[in-house]
């Protein structure tokens, strides 16, 4: 289920019932800090993914240790992270997400967004995140939804998750705001 859907059902603090259920499935948006939470009953399984790569690019393995934040390990893809010269990052360091292999396109039809693919085979996902010394990614956010104030990083989804973890808000979203010293 999508996270929405997810959080109706945990919106009164009452647990999923277990019974019947092997697993819950999360996809095609980040999963609030709150939500996971109320579904700390049932084994809950993240993913990450994006149509260019049939939708599937990492998943939490069912069983295994948790990973708090993290969407999983590589299914399929290869994931590389890379700084802003293009440069693979080591393990921790956020950068932009890359991603290959038989389940990727190649390119766009009529070479649309050409831009987004190397040399090697790599399509850019767009997304910006971390891997582990254990293979496990974190997103951080959209490279196009970064917030430069004064030089600073600042990654609306986080900014979000901490705002939801207030049991007072509802909903949240952070967006950038001019400023004539600190820019957007």
């Amino acid at each position: 289920a999508v996270p929405a859907i997810l959080a109706v059902l945990t919106r009164d603090g009452e647990p999923i019932p277990q019974t019947g259920l092997r697993f819950i499935r999360s996809a095609s948006a980040p999963l609030p800090d709150r939500v996971r939470a109320a579904l700390a009953s049932v084994p809950l399984v993240l993913s990450w993914g994006m149509t260019e790569a049939a939708s599937q690019i990492t998943v939490t393995p069912i069983g295994e240790g948790a990973h708090p934040g993290s969407v999983g390990r590589a299914l399929g893809a290869e994931i590389q992270v890379r700084g802003t010269d293009g440069s693979e990052l080591p393990a921790g360091e956020i950068g932009a997400l890359w991603i290959r292999g038989d389940g990727v396109i190649k390119r766009y039809l009529f070479d649309r967004a050409a831009d987004r693919f190397d040399s090697g085979g790599w399509l850019s996902t767009g997304d910006l995140g971390s891997i582990n010394a254990d293979g496990y990614v974190y997103l951080a956010g959209r490279s196009d939804d970064v917030i430069n104030r004064g030089g600073e990083k600042v990654y609306p989804a986080e900014v979000e998750e901490v705002l939801l973890g207030d049991p007072r808000v509802l909903e949240a979203v952070v967006v950038a705001r001019a400023d004539d010293v600190l820019g957007w």
